[in-house]
């Protein structure tokens, strides 16, 4: 008992201190801003005032600056809505959203190995966690990922359970709501859908083909909250704009070794932080997941000095629950970079929900072994050689966060850092074309800093498509807003308002506005 109010106490000062930190590095100028929090701030603030999901940007040829929220699922725009209503303003709302989840993911990864009988598994989880580049990548930007976390972590705690409850319907509507909930924060969620479904045709006391009617109830009951919950979302939107060029069902194929040497690189900084040689990098991490792979070789065949019930269930059940989950996560992820969206990139924020899976197996592992005595005393070697591995990668792990964390904490980072902020473009649009309809490369940058929403540019050049656009500008007595600053899949905005015989009215190193030959005298830098 007394073992366990002090685990309780110290679980609670940890999740405080997850919290404390996520809030201290989204301290202004961050949190870092990128255009799909714009979507997720911008929705939030829209149905918190009553008019639905909205984001602040719309098509280049819509009449509208905004539209519906169609490309992101709806669960953090709503818990940013209920921030606002709560009487936060929309960033501190989302703020006080990931340090809330930072929390919760803190307590429920220590409860999780705290019931597989390995406090040393928890502590190792946590404090490898807390030095992880991607950890703080994502909880330092206003992002979906850190609710989503929270919500993975839940998942798995619950799908780890035991004996009975392994089998109650309780625990089928819990991981059932879990897995709805996760899938409303981010579409990979649809993972833990089908994660569930597996879990709940196997059993633990017969073979895969017995009780084939059982089987199928029980999988179609763990399903059916999620398949409605994602289901009503689906059907109840807003349809997309007309042209929208994403999200829609095809094969991409192009650029997709691209994608996969992206998500190797980011293993391979996972594996070997702070490392800047490629070829010692591949080589360090190839080392590493050797190690890894050894570690959970070692754990399996080692018996545990705690009762045998956890070490019993808990091997069979959570390290099943997280290579399925695992497996399942990978597998959406690739099918969504195939036929949902040739863009989705395999970098730290879509590939942390793998890399907390694979950090809670190796802190499991390491927290069975360390509990052997007989594993200690036989591998005098290794033993000493793991823990000073775990020391070297930590401090690599923590000389990169700690560089990131100044970054966010002195410029923001992303859309948030200064030269976004300090912009003459930014200023021109609040104050000189404060009246005129605004079309940019990047609608989100002007959006943050001024309030204005903005169209979208065209994605191509036609000739047909140029004088739509410049028939549009002229009439609305528009502007166009040209950062220097490249986007992705937009085509460039200065060659754009050369072809449609635009002509700049005010001119900066960072960009130019752009303005109908008719308007050109009409408002002055």
């Amino acid at each position: 008992m007394k073992h366990r109010f002090i685990f309780f106490t110290l679980t609670a000062l940890l999740a405080i201190a997850a919290a404390w930190a996520t809030l201290e590095i989204t301290e202004p100028p961050g949190p870092v801003l990128d255009p799909d929090a714009m979507a997720y701030l911008g929705a939030g603030i829209s149905l918190a005032g009553g008019h639905g999901l909205r984001i602040p940007s719309a098509l280049w040829f819509s009449a509208d600056t905004t539209a519906p929220l169609s490309h992101f699922p709806p669960g953090f725009s709503t818990t940013i809505a209920a921030g606002i209503a709560a009487g936060l303003t929309p960033v501190n709302a989302a703020r006080f959203i990931e340090a809330a989840a930072a929390a919760t993911t803190v307590a429920f990864i220590a409860f999780l190995l705290f019931e597989a009988g390995t406090i040393i598994g928890a502590l190792t989880a946590l404090t490898l966690l807390a030095v992880t580049p991607a950890m703080l990548i994502v909880h330092a930007a206003v992002l979906s990922e850190p609710l989503f976390l929270a919500l993975l972590v839940c998942f798995i705690w619950q799908l780890s359970r035991t004996g009975e409850r392994s089998r109650s319907w309780r625990r089928t509507l819990a991981l059932g709501a879990l897995a709805a909930a996760a899938t409303l924060v981010r579409y990979a969620g649809a993972s833990l859908i089908a994660a569930l479904v597996i879990d709940a045709w196997l059993d633990d006391d017969h073979g895969i083909l017995d009780k084939l009617p059982v089987r199928f109830r029980r999988a179609a009951t763990a399903a059916l909250l999620p398949v409605l919950s994602l289901g009503a979302w689906t059907f109840s939107r807003p349809p997309a704009q007309s042209g929208d060029r994403i999200r829609s069902i095809a094969l991409y194929s192009g650029g997709l070794a691209d994608t996969f040497v992206e998500g190797a690189e980011t293993l391979g900084r996972w594996l070997a932080p702070n490392v800047d040689s490629l070829a010692i990098t591949a080589g360090l991490a190839a080392l590493t997941a050797v190690a890894v792979v050894t570690l959970f070789v070692h754990a399996a065949n080692t018996r545990s000095t705690t009762p045998p019930e956890a070490p019993r269930w808990y091997r069979t059940r959570l390290l099943r629950a997280l290579t399925i989950t695992g497996c399942c996560y990978a597998l959406i992820l690739i099918v969504s970079r195939l036929f949902a969206d040739g863009a989705i990139p395999f970098d730290e924020r879509m590939l942390a929900p793998l890399l907390l899976l694979v950090t809670l197996a190796i802190a499991f592992s390491f927290g069975t072994l360390w509990q052997s005595a007989a594993w200690r005393s036989t591998h005098r070697v290794i033993f000493p050689c793991t823990i000073g591995a775990v020391a070297i990668w930590m401090y690599g792990a923590a000389t990169v966060s700690a560089g990131w964390a100044l970054d966010y904490r002195t410029d923001g980072g992303d859309l948030a850092g200064r030269e976004w902020r300090i912009s003459p473009l930014v200023d021109w649009a609040m104050h000189d074309g404060a009246h005129a309809p605004l079309y940019s490369n990047w609608p989100a940058a002007i959006w943050f800093h001024s309030g204005r929403a903005v169209h979208e540019l065209p994605t191509t050049l036609a000739s047909a498509t140029v004088a739509r656009f410049r028939e549009k500008i002229t009439r609305e007595h528009g502007a166009l807003i040209s950062y220097a600053t490249p986007s992705a899949d937009i085509v460039p905005p200065d060659s754009l308002a050369k072809m449609a015989g635009l002509v700049p009215v005010a001119s900066w190193p960072q960009g130019t506005v752009w303005r109908a030959a008719s308007d050109s005298a009409r408002i002055h830098p």
